[in-house]
């Protein structure tokens, strides 16, 4: 696997303390994950896949293959792999760089940071998916849970395990099944039809909302025009209302309007993420 380093399951025993529970940073649906360190002290996630009906052996080597080839800064990075084939278990590991700061999920109600941080926080996201759809991967579960944060509170995305690698020529495919964490979810996912990379930026826009106001919304959701430092200062999301400038509301607001448009009911009135990028920036 190119750029990837295979690991053997003694190094990542070792690294884990025989994974140890004390060592769960987190859990989902299909893993398990570890924090561990390396012989050279480098500390790592070493994400444990569980494999089922709904998580076949096919979307571990997905996982594998796609992470393997995206190099971002907004991207996490894949170290390395371990495969291990007993009678009675399969294993399956990823060992990827370790996020230290947590999920946007744990800290966009808990932590009040200044506009500045919290619109770097924005582009950031922006910039990991806009990067995504230039590799013609369609993400597929953006959510505030699968964005962790560096040791410079850079958000970086995780976890391709449902996300799909376009053709070239594919714009828009067609799913059987309902991918994704819902309400983040755009709506031609939930009625059937065709999806493609605006089904992503919908789950952005929510995520954008979600960071100003603390609210998620919907396509049909009325939120107001932030037009006033007292509007703003009444928004219970992540950054620190209070600390506000007059000369930030504009900024705001822009971010508000760019959020509503992204989650247009509608995918042909969503702009791409290069559109939203070029808006922010």
């Amino acid at each position: 696997m190119t750029g990837a380093t295979q690991f053997s399951l003694s190094q990542l025993k070792a690294a884990t303390n025989d994974f140890s529970g004390d060592n769960v940073v987190g859990s989902g649906g299909f893993s398990v994950v570890y924090k561990g360190v390396l012989r050279n002290g480098l500390d790592v996630a070493i994400k444990k896949l569980l494999i089922s009906d709904d998580f076949p052996e096919r979307r571990v080597h997905h996982e594998l293959n796609v992470g393997a080839k995206l190099q971002h800064k907004n991207i996490v990075k894949l170290l390395g792999y371990c495969f291990d084939n007993k009678e009675d278990e399969r294993l399956y590991l990823l060992v990827q760089e370790y996020m230290p700061n947590g999920s946007l999920g744990r800290v966009i109600n808990a932590s009040r940071l200044d506009w500045p941080s919290c619109f770097k926080i924005i582009q950031g996201i922006a910039q990991g998916l806009h990067y995504l759809h230039e590799q013609h991967v369609l993400y597929m579960d953006l959510k505030p849970a699968n964005i962790l944060f560096d040791s410079k509170m850079n958000p970086v995305i995780i976890d391709f395990g449902l996300s799909i690698v376009l053709d070239d020529d594919d714009d828009e495919i067609t799913c059987d099944s309902i991918a994704g964490t819902m309400g983040y979810i755009a709506p031609e996912k939930i009625t059937g039809a065709k999806i493609s990379m605006k089904s992503d930026v919908f789950s952005f826009g929510v995520i954008l909302i979600e960071i100003i106001t603390g609210r998620r919304v919907t396509p049909s959701c009325d939120l107001p025009a932030l037009s006033s430092i007292e509007m703003i200062r009444a928004m219970k999301g992540l950054f620190d209302p209070a600390q506000v400038k007059d000369s930030q509301v504009m900024e705001i607001n822009k971010c508000m309007k760019l959020g509503l448009m992204c989650t247009e009911w509608d995918p042909i009135d969503r702009p791409t993420m290069a559109e939203a990028l070029e808006l922010l920036e």
